[in-house]
């Protein structure tokens, strides 16, 4: 039962929107759509489509979460998150999605994750074409797939995007990276096999 008179608090509310969201990334739908109930009979004035707003915040979580596994560095199971965001409608909607994406393809260059991140870093890219470092990464996943003239065309692309601002000590530092990892797959030998990207 709620008092008429008493606001309800703003971080209770968000709170108890994030629990929706990872019930419904849960799989625990009926009681995602019960504690959006509450929290509607918790803010009268303001009118919600229940499975609409069910669904957004379930995927807002499962982003969430992707994202966080792919800065920790854990592909696998930031994938799988990416495949289960897959099953809601308008899963592409969100702001996020994109990050996603382009975190996912910042650790996707290994010769395990490459052919599975390569569409992720290619619509990151379509996104985000002013990213450097989705090139570089978007590189590194063509090396592994022996595509070494596709890895030639990023790592060119990169360079071209770093050198539009003034070049700091650490910007030239990586374009000799950049350069010299085109100078070897020039000549066929992918720079990423000694030593692995990620």
């Amino acid at each position: 039962m709620t008092c008429p008179n008493l606001v309800p608090d703003p971080f209770a509310i968000d709170t108890m929107k994030l629990d929706v969201g990872r019930l419904g990334a849960l799989g625990s739908f009926e009681e995602a759509v019960a504690l959006m109930r509450h929290i509607q009979a918790l803010e009268p004035s303001v009118e919600y489509d229940i499975a609409r707003e069910v669904r957004k915040l379930t995927i807002e979580s499962i982003l969430n979460n992707g994202i966080t596994l792919a800065q920790e560095g854990v592909f696998e199971e930031a994938y799988l998150q990416y495949l289960h965001v897959q099953n809601f409608d308008g899963f592409d909607a969100s702001d996020n999605y994109a990050i996603f994406l382009e975190n996912i393809c910042y650790i996707g260059g290994t010769l395990e994750t490459a052919e599975r991140a390569l569409s992720l870093c290619n619509a990151s890219i379509q996104n985000n074409s002013e990213d450097k470092f989705l090139y570089e990464a978007r590189a590194k996943i063509n090396a592994w797939l022996d595509d070494f003239e596709g890895a030639i065309d990023d790592l060119e692309r990169a360079i071209e995007l770093i050198s539009k601002d003034e070049i700091s000590e650490d910007a030239q530092e990586r374009i000799d990276l950049w350069q010299d990892w085109v100078s070897q797959l020039e000549i066929g030998v992918n720079p990423f096999v000694e030593s692995p990207p990620n």
